[in-house]
């Protein structure tokens, strides 16, 4: 049975709090590239090369309970440090890696995207804003474990990246969990709403 299925027939039966390590709770900054496009969208690559993944979230409330109709918006930088839309990036008007989801019963979204590479002063790391009836407008950011982290130095040929223990914004209570398959990477994450 995969992850996906796991957490559905927990939360079936009332799940216990999930381990801390596997919950994303708190907010970090947005960052200066979210343009709040709202383009519904699961494929957000737009050809845009890298290390493919399939990212499964799940949101949940404080007492472990799915979240239906949660808007989720996702973006990151490409294979070489860059996000789309800036003119500073060279990427103005273009909207790839960037997407939004919204939850279904079960309180699961999925994204198919890439690997996100490094820039100066940067890990790898995917940008999150979640906006729920009920709820604030939460954001936060996702990171990866340093075995993944060099597999993105290793395949995207990068130099001098930013290692997570480098990085100050870093949290590793907010590491996604990542799989290797035949056809790329499958990364799976709790974010809870409270």
């Amino acid at each position: 049975m995969n992850r996906r299925g796991v957490l559905a027939g927990l939360f079936a039966v009332g799940c216990p709090k999930a381990p801390c390590d596997t919950v994303v709770r708190d907010a970090q900054i947005e960052g200066p590239y979210y343009l709040g496009l709202g383009t519904v969208r699961e494929d957000i690559t737009e050809g845009r090369t890298g290390l493919p993944v399939q990212l499964d979230l799940t949101v949940v409330d404080a007492h472990c309970t799915p979240l239906e109709g949660v808007q989720v918006d996702l973006w990151h930088a490409d294979a070489d440090g860059v996000y789309s839309g800036y003119a500073e990036e060279g990427t103005e008007g273009e909207a790839w890696l960037r997407g939004r989801q919204t939850t279904d019963s079960r309180g699961e979204v999925r994204f198919t995207t890439i690997l996100p590479g490094l820039y100066v002063g940067r890990t790898a790391h995917y940008h999150l804003r979640l906006q729920a009836q009920g709820f604030s407008t939460f954001i936060t950011q996702v990171y990866f474990s340093r075995d993944i982290h060099l597999r993105i130095r290793e395949e995207y040929e990068v130099r001098d990246g930013t290692r997570n223990d480098e990085d100050s914004y870093y949290r590793s209570d907010h590491r996604l969990e990542v799989r290797e398959g035949r056809k790329g990477f499958t990364a799976t994450g709790i974010i809870e709403l409270n």
